[in-house]
């Protein structure tokens, strides 16, 4: 093979694994958007979830001095309602996004630390963004609250 040729077709795959290079992981992160954020926007505006049933109704028992658990129900142990306190005193749907966009990024802080503690690498990178974007167990969590 002619060298040209050759350093031509070197550039040539060096270029297509860049855009390979690139394209899992941000294939991945639409994923995750799309499935766990933009599908259940809907929901966490409609549906009110364990959020929406115990969690707030608890935390604003509290405020209003009452106990957590005249919140029929409610089987959590009671310090889960003095940590959602800041939540309780935002309006229902301001709540709940809120505890939403914190879920979203507890999720994405434990993904960076499991990534830090399995090797900072790509390969890790890649397993931890697999794992993050196809989890059901995840879309149930954002979905419930």
């Amino acid at each position: 093979m002619h060298a040209a040729t050759e350093m031509a077709l070197k550039q040539e795959m060096k270029g297509r694994h860049r855009i390979v290079y690139w394209l899992v992981p941000a294939m991945l992160v639409i994923l995750y958007l799309t499935v766990h954020v933009v599908l259940l926007l809907r929901r966490v505006a409609t549906e009110p979830g364990d959020f929406g049933v115990f969690y707030y109704p608890a935390t604003r028992a509290i405020l209003e001095g009452k106990s957590p658990f005249s919140v029929i129900g409610l089987i959590y142990p009671p310090l889960l309602p003095v940590l959602f306190l800041p939540l309780g005193l935002l309006p229902y749907l301001g709540a709940r996004v809120a505890w939403f966009v914190a879920s979203h990024l507890l999720v994405a802080g434990a993904g960076l630390w499991t990534w830090r503690a399995v090797g900072r690498d790509r390969t890790a990178a890649l397993a931890v963004l697999g794992t993050w974007a196809t989890s059901g167990a995840l879309y149930e969590t954002f979905a419930q609250g």
